[in-house]
């Protein structure tokens, strides 16, 4: 398994930082999927990683999201993405940290949160 996963932003795609020796997974921005090559080269090794991840877990997992926007096509490819997520709480100490600077990204995660009941969200705004 690769240890560690590391994307830039772009405009498009969101900041990615996995790191499965810490247990840390960070998404940071956008990610808008307007082309087949993008779910293939982007999304799908994420799943990949976490599929993998889950046999290898640490103690604790921790999940820190920032999510700018989603558009239609990626929103729900990102519920197979926090299906991932919600099958290592099985294996590993899980927490959730979703970031938000306003209505529409708080939303996005109490929607996440209500879907898949029992995963531990925190909600932080980063403007207060």
């Amino acid at each position: 398994m690769k240890k560690i996963i590391l994307k830039a932003k772009t405009q498009n795609t969101p900041f990615i930082h996995f790191n499965a020796m810490e247990g840390i997974f960070e998404f940071m921005g956008k990610l808008v999927i307007d082309n087949d090559n993008l779910f293939f080269d982007f999304v799908m090794p994420l799943i990949t990683y976490l599929e993998e991840y889950k046999q290898h877990t640490q103690k604790k997992s921790v999940f820190l999201f920032h999510i700018e926007y989603l558009d239609e096509k990626s929103n729900s490819f990102f519920y197979d993405i926090m299906g991932k997520i919600y099958a290592i709480k099985d294996f590993s100490e899980l927490k959730i940290i979703w970031y938000y600077s306003d209505e529409s990204e708080e939303e996005l995660g109490y929607n996440f949160q209500e879907y898949f009941v029992g995963m531990p969200f925190e909600f932080i705004n980063i403007l207060s």
